[in-house]
């Protein structure tokens, strides 16, 4: 028996967004060797699991297996754990309980409707080529859930976006951008069904999103530093690559024209901590009578 293969321009369209998610996926591995940081690595594992989604969506059309295609949903559980996992580390230190036990409440509403023999309905596209649709409380729960980790997604972008210093401004309108083709358009291509019209419109759309993120964190690796140094801030103040400071004084201008003492300065703008000593030379001037005694 000869498998007949089903290679439409969804299943394409599949296949492009898989790989543009792949290769965001070596992008941040990449940006997660030069500084091992968790929230570079865990985002990497993300784009692994959406990745994955979308390949498995792509083959199940490829095949025309129902079952495969119902279940590739599970895949993207775990992702949108780890998006909420990484928004709250960020802005909480801790897991918001609230996000969780809405996450465990979607999560076995998609699994208990996905039961339902009629879930997903094999369909005719306008190009007259086999497909898929999720059918009655599969849907509901499906575009819910669905909507839940684009617009986790979408507030990241939007944090990088409004938490970015000026200089920045322009790189962080492109991880925007990369948001908005994720975590809104995407989800607006489902919940309306446009995909039927424009097949394998929303995972393009998604691997899109997830390239151009990635992308701009490539380009300007201080924008993912943006939300690792904010963690219990209103307002970042990143510090860029030249710091006007006096040179009789030694303070440092921020920003907003303020004259700042150094350490103040960088205790503010990044993770640094200073501890206080006195180097040999100061000591032998402004203690040289102690050392006399001694």
């Amino acid at each position: 028996m000869v498998l007949m293969l089903n290679w439409s321009l969804e299943v394409i369209n599949y296949f492009i967004g898989a790989f543009l998610t792949l290769v965001s996926v070596f992008i941040i591995f990449r940006e997660y060797q030069k500084v091992k940081h968790r929230f570079h690595f865990i985002l990497m594992i993300i784009w692994i699991l959406v990745c994955l989604y979308i390949t498995f969506g792509g083959v199940a059309l490829l095949v025309q297996s129902i079952e495969l295609f119902k279940w590739e949903i599970l895949i993207f559980i775990p992702a949108t754990f780890l998006m909420i996992y990484v928004l709250d580390i960020v802005n909480r230190s801790s897991i918001d309980p609230i996000k969780t036990l809405l996450f465990g409440f979607l999560t076995a509403g998609v699994i208990f409707s996905s039961l339902n023999p009629d879930a997903i309905k094999p369909i005719s596209l306008a190009s007259g080529d086999p497909s898929f649709r999720t059918n009655g409380d599969y849907h509901i729960w499906i575009s819910i859930f669905s909507f839940q980790i684009a617009l986790y997604y979408f507030i990241f972008c939007l944090m990088i976006f409004l938490k970015s210093p000026k200089l920045l401004k322009k790189r962080a309108a492109m991880t925007l951008l990369g948001g908005l083709f994720f975590g809104v358009f995407s989800i607006i291509f489902f919940i309306t069904r446009l995909t039927k019209i424009v097949p394998g419109i929303m995972m393009l759309s998604i691997g899109t999103g997830v390239f151009i993120s990635s992308l701009s964190f490539a380009l300007e690796p201080q924008l993912l530093k943006v939300l690792i140094f904010s963690a219990g801030k209103a307002k970042i103040k990143m510090i860029g690559n030249i710091l006007p400071i006096c040179a009789h004084c030694k303070k440092i201008r921020d920003e907003e024209g303020n004259w700042n003492q150094i350490e103040q300065y960088f205790s503010d703008n990044s993770e640094l901590l200073f501890s206080h000593g006195l180097c040999p030379e100061c000591m032998k001037e402004h203690y040289s009578d102690y050392l006399d005694d001694q």
